[in-house]
């Protein structure tokens, strides 16, 4: 089964009716079908990259982030740059 894809036109107007009118995610997911977390999702990575996070899947970061984890070290992630730091 593949994911369903959503614009970026529609996951802004989701985001919006929670900011501006404090609609709740899991209201929103009842609303419209989806489930709440792929909205708080959503939210998290418009928080962080703005209209970029919307658009471009990060699974190969997420990837790169659990790797250099498992190997002793972790990224920061700020907008386009990553940052190895030693833990």
């Amino acid at each position: 089964m593949s994911r369903k894809k959503y614009t970026k036109e529609f996951k802004l107007k989701l985001l919006k009716e929670h900011d501006e009118q404090g609609v709740s995610f899991w209201k929103l997911g009842k609303q419209y079908g989806i489930e709440a977390s792929i909205i708080r999702r959503w939210w998290y990575a418009y928080d962080a990259r703005g209209e970029d996070g919307l658009t471009k899947h990060n699974s190969n970061l997420l990837k790169i982030i659990f790797c250099n984890f498992k190997l002793g070290s972790f990224v920061l992630v700020n907008s386009d740059i990553c940052y190895d730091k030693p833990i």
